[in-house]
């Protein structure tokens, strides 16, 4: 809450600087010194809202277990045509490069 009225009562100077009087190189100085002041203080609520984020899930989180599925590759092989079909392929075509190259 001390953040919130912090940025809020920066945010009414900032508007307020040009009326005030100061020279114009008073008034640069004055614009980055409060957009640095903003920029820290809404980084430091940023980071306590990450952290009792981070706080209320590790109390909420419970282990729980997936499945985990394994696939018997020797059915697989055998199941699958393409496979068997393109193993069967390249079988022929070495038996039949082999044939070749004798003759």
């Amino acid at each position: 809450m001390k953040n919130a009225k912090s940025l809020f009562f920066l945010g009414v100077l900032l508007v307020m600087l040009p009326w005030l009087g100061f020279p114009f190189s008073w008034d640069s100085f004055f614009i980055v010194i409060i957009g640095l002041l903003v920029i820290m203080i809404s980084r430091s609520v940023r980071k306590t809202e990450i952290s009792s984020q981070n706080l209320q899930g590790k109390s909420k989180k419970t282990k729980t277990s997936s499945p985990v599925f394994v696939e018997n590759r020797e059915k697989a092989d055998q199941s699958s045509g393409f496979a068997s079909a393109v193993a069967s392929l390249s079988a022929n075509s070495s038996k039949e490069d082999n044939v070749a190259l004798e003759s």
